[in-house]
């Protein structure tokens, strides 16, 4: 990964990038825009948090998304309002 491009992330997502990119990983899951970009421009399949608690609640492995994503709101994360409302309307919710 080019190095000015790792400077502009969050040692966290450019840790999950490299990682990825080593280990042959082909999806990430990264919120942040600047991350997803660089995500995407280096060949990776991106998805946050949303679209993972979607999944989990399509296999299954939770009953709902909304209690989880209002705990997320209620400990600071943030996410536009109607990417809230479209992921939980696709849901049912």
């Amino acid at each position: 990964m080019h190095p000015v491009a790792v400077a502009a992330l969050d040692s966290g997502e450019a840790a999950t990038i490299q990682l990825a990119l080593e280990r042959g990983i082909r999806r990430v899951c990264i919120d942040d825009l600047k991350g997803r970009r660089v995500a995407l421009a280096v060949g990776l399949e991106v998805t946050g948090l949303l679209g993972l608690l979607a999944r989990a609640r399509a296999l299954g492995l939770v009953d709902a998304v909304r209690p989880w994503v209002e705990r997320l709101v209620e400990g600071g994360a943030w996410y536009d309002d109607d990417l809230i409302r479209r992921v939980l309307a696709s849901l049912g919710e």
